[in-house]
């Protein structure tokens, strides 16, 4: 079940740890790692990765306002409760 952040990023949860390695090998001989953002346990990830992730950047240069760091987490902690798996990959398509 793969989840669609913006519109050419994806939020894929992965059941255990050798799946992760697995789908990260896949990625290398299919010569696509460089499409990898992040790789691990969601709840590791920092608030600049989010803002990246989940904040268009046209909409952080078009508007210039701040940008409230709970509501980035609240949202991205919303996707994790969703997919109920312990890591992830966000790459882009």
């Amino acid at each position: 079940m793969d989840i669609e952040l913006q519109n050419n990023l994806v939020y894929k949860p992965i059941k255990t740890k050798k799946e992760l390695r697995e789908y990260i090998l896949n990625l290398i001989f299919d010569c696509q790692l460089d499409k990898v953002i992040y790789k691990g346990i969601p709840q590791d990830i920092n608030y600049k990765m989010l803002k990246k992730i989940l904040v268009p950047k046209s909409e952080i240069k078009t508007t210039k306002r701040y940008i409230n760091p709970d509501v980035v987490r609240n949202e991205y902690y919303d996707i994790i409760k969703r997919c109920d798996m312990p890591y992830c990959v966000i790459m882009k398509k």
